[in-house]
């Protein structure tokens, strides 16, 4: 295993789980924002990342990637479900809820 980079890093500090079966994404993660923010800034830099629907709520464009309204679905349902590991105990985080709520009134708009 070589820890480099900003995911080695991070799984220093927050190390892989002994078993897979316990690899999940913990819906608190959010508490450990400061630390990450620590980390990361070593890596990267902060950018707003524009996002689009068009008037039809047919497409939607985050940066320059275009997604139709089916796969963008389901790159929220992933989230959702909290990537490949899924959430620990299949809860999701205060702030993905609020996301989905965003996304529900965005695309109920476009009809």
């Amino acid at each position: 295993i070589r820890f480099t980079g900003f995911i080695g890093e991070v799984y220093k500090v927050f190390p892989f789980p002994k078993y897979l079966k316990n690899f999940k994404q913990s819906p608190d993660g959010d508490k450990n924002r400061k630390i990450i923010e620590k980390i990361i800034v070593k890596y990267a830099s902060s950018v707003e990342i524009p996002f689009s629907v068009n008037s039809n709520g047919h497409v939607f464009q985050i940066a320059e990637f275009q997604f139709t309204k089916g796969q963008f679905t389901q790159l929220i349902n992933y989230v959702l479900q909290g990537g490949y590991p899924r959430w620990k105990d299949n809860k999701m985080p205060d702030y993905v809820k609020k996301m989905k709520e965003s996304q529900e009134k965005i695309i109920e708009s476009k009809f």
